[in-house]
Parts: structure tokens; C-alpha cells; sequence
């Protein structure tokens, strides 16, 4: 029973394909993140279900690189009701990790997010960092699957309110990441910023 919210899928060139969704309960200890998983020329594996989260707020990203390892991300509310970012990493023959902590997005209001891989298989994540105190903030992390996860780097300008990041990367590892930002004339702007 339940209700499935929201969801996304992704496919890379060999044919791997995975889709995920978020199953709300009607319990706020029983929302659920789901996720199935199907390799190239073979069926479906099934779903699987990758977190009871106490209050998922939704957003959910996913993403497979060429080798078929996939990431999938979300935002939820801690007890505290602060929205938090979260991930579980798949690696093609071992299967999904345990949901990790990424990052606080907000205080009140939930984070907008995205996330994918560079062409080394890292995995790059963008999201809206809110507060009532100083605003909006692009923020952005890399995780690798070896090592973990480096540190946040503040992406925007910090010169106005933003949201709805979006980005898109090359073959090359150029990475481009835009953004919806209300400039101090009132009139919304879009804003982009290049990395490798």
C-alpha cells in the first residue's frame, strides 16, 4: 500500500538502466526510497529498497556512468526538520551501498539537488543550500568511490537568491553547472559556472 510519489531514471550507451521512486506510506516513519536496476541485455533485477527515511522530502536524482556504477540521491528532513542531503552508491557487480549523509541543504525550506558522473567515474553533486539568516547558496562535492567524499565548494556568487541548479558534463571533463538567481533589481537572472 502507499502512494509512489516521485521518480527518475537513467541509461548509459552499453544499456544499463535503472529507475527509482519514492513511496510515500502515509507513516512518516514508513517513507521509502526504491530503486530497480537492470544491466544491459539482461532483465530487470527488481526492486530494492534503499532507505526508510523518517520524512523524505523527495527530489531524487540518478545517475550511471559508462561502466554501469550508478548513483542515486535524495533529500530528507532529520528530527529536527533540517533537509538533508543523501546518497547510496552502486557498484555494477556488487550491488548499493548503505544510504550516506551528504550534506544539509536547509533549515526550513527543502533543497533543490542534481547529481552524475564525470568521466572518471566520480560522482559530482549539486544542490540549493538555504538559510533564513543569509539566503541561498549553489553549493557542490565530489565523491569517489575509492576514497569517499572531499569538501564542499561554494559555487555561486552569494549575491542573491538562487535555486534550481542544473549541470551537464563533456566527454572532455568539462563540467557546466546553471543556476536561476533573483538579482537585487528584482529580475531573475540565469547564472552559470564552468569547472573540471
Amino acid at each position: 500500500s502507499g502512494n509512489y510519489v516521485e521518480s527518475n531514471a537513467a541509461i548509459n550507451y552499453l544499456g544499463d538502466r535503472m529507475v527509482a521512486f519514492y513511496r510515500f506510506a502515509g507513516d512518516e516513519n514508513e517513507d521509502q526510497i526504491w530503486v530497480n536496476y537492470g544491466k544491459a541485455d539482461e532483465p530487470w533485477g527488481g526492486p530494492v529498497r534503499i532507505s526508510d527515511a523518517p520524512d523524505v522530502v523527495g527530489d531524487i536524482d540518478v545517475a550511471i556512468d559508462q561502466s554501469g556504477n550508478a548513483v542515486i540521491a535524495w533529500i530528507q528532513r532529520n528530527d529536527q526538520s533540517v533537509a538533508e542531503l543523501w546518497m547510496s552508491y552502486f557498484k555494477r557487480d556488487e550491488g548499493w551501498t548503505a544510504p550516506m549523509f551528504v550534506s544539509i541543504v536547509a533549515s526550513i525550506h527543502a533543497g533543490i539537488s542534481d547529481a552524475g558522473f564525470d568521466r572518471d567515474g566520480r560522482v559530482i553533486f549539486v544542490w540549493t543550500k538555504y538559510d533564513p539568516n543569509f539566503g541561498s547558496e549553489i553549493w557542490s562535492l565530489i565523491y569517489k568511490n575509492e576514497s569517499g567524499f572531499g569538501q564542499p565548494q561554494l559555487i555561486s556568487s552569494g549575491n542573491g537568491l538562487v535555486d534550481n541548479p542544473s549541470f551537464a558534463i563533456s566527454d572532455s571533463g568539462l563540467a557546466i553547472v546553471g543556476w536561476i538567481e533573483l538579482g537585487q533589481n528584482g529580475r531573475t537572472n540565469l547564472w552559470i559556472n564552468e569547472f573540471r
